[in-house]
């Protein structure tokens, strides 16, 4: 009688904890086949089968409402019908980079991805990504092959949002953004230095931007991961925003310090566990959020070792792009590289 001993008594431990056990045992029921039917089932399951048994229970209960960053479980094939006539009336390319290389590459600005690109100082991450998300997002764009304004093929309505850890919002991003659509010289702007027509193109871009455009850009020198999250959900709740660009992936003094606290460590914290925890984390809001994350890095003093431009060179750390659904080395082709193409 040892082994019913014990499930007795495993019975009663989950009754004195408010459990109920009636699936195997009910003093209160009459009926005699029931009582049958359940003590059968008690002496056909194990220790181990009754533990299982009310584990299920308990996670059939709360597997909705248990935050798990990143989870997700279905049976495979369920729902696969709908998501193929999903494809056949809107495939799996995203919206367009400004480059059609990276475009063809990547299949576009997709939601629920994280892409990373690394480049040294000076290379262009700031302003290629302010052109990808003039190409993307802006309603509109200036045409000089065609000399007339053209709406976007990849929408009017694309809510974009930057977050700039440097540059100065209003006198180095926003130019950027209306030398691109306007397809004016930046430099025309800032040094008052236009040509025909070119002001007032500029001067059209910049209405279109702030009345038409659903673009939106944070300043934010300092930041740890919550501080990211908590902007990238305001601006998705206040302006659906559904595309983001975060200019750059660095160690802060707020990283380090919510890495440790987060870990509940004492020894020193390394900087390329802060910085390959913030990739995971960033790639986390983009399933959270349903938005896609573009994202920078700079690139270590060995990039300049041909045979090397891989995720090594990846400044802080290279699990930094573990977690990345894509990336890139982006730096000017060597004389080697040029010949081969």
């Amino acid at each position: 009688y040892y082994e019913q001993l014990k499930k007795f008594s495993l019975l009663r431990s989950y009754v004195e904890n408010g459990i109920d056990v009636s699936d195997f045992f009910d003093p209160d029921e009459i009926d005699p086949i029931t009582i049958e039917s359940k003590r059968k089932l008690l002496d056909e399951y194990s220790i181990q089968d009754i533990i299982d048994h009310f584990k299920r229970k308990q996670l059939r209960a709360t597997s909705n409402f248990v935050h798990n960053e990143g989870r997700d479980s279905k049976k495979a094939g369920v729902d696969g019908h709908k998501q193929k006539e999903k494809w056949k009336r809107d495939t799996a390319w995203g919206i367009g980079y400004a480059s059609a290389y990276v475009t063809t590459a990547l299949h576009g600005v997709r939601k629920r991805r994280f892409n990373v690109k690394s480049a040294g100082t000076g290379v262009g991450k700031t302003r290629t990504s302010i052109a990808d998300i003039g190409f993307a997002c802006a309603p509109y764009y200036y045409d000089s092959k065609l000399g007339k304004w053209c709406e976007n093929p990849n929408g009017k309505f694309n809510g974009a949002l930057y977050i700039g850890t440097e540059m100065e919002l209003l006198e180095e991003i926003d130019p950027i953004l209306w030398a691109y659509i306007a397809d004016v010289p930046q430099d025309h702007i800032e040094f008052n230095m236009y040509e025909e027509g070119e002001e007032e193109r500029v001067d059209k871009a910049i209405d279109i931007l702030e009345h038409e455009a659903n673009i939106w850009f944070e300043y934010v020198p300092e930041f740890d991961a919550n501080t990211l999250e908590e902007i990238i959900e305001q601006h998705k709740l206040d302006h659906n925003i559904e595309y983001v660009w975060f200019d750059y992936i660095a160690a802060t003094v707020e990283l380090n310090s919510e890495y440790a606290s987060q870990s509940k460590t004492k020894m020193v914290v390394r900087e390329d566990q802060v910085l390959a925890n913030l990739s995971k984390k960033l790639k986390y809001f983009t399933r959270k959020f349903d938005v896609s994350i573009d994202s920078f890095t700079q690139v270590t003093g060995d990039f300049k070792n041909e045979a090397n431009r891989d995720q090594t060179i990846v400044r802080g750390a290279k699990s930094i792009i573990d977690k990345a659904d894509g990336a890139m080395i982006a730096m000017p082709p060597t004389e080697k590289e040029l010949k081969k193409v």
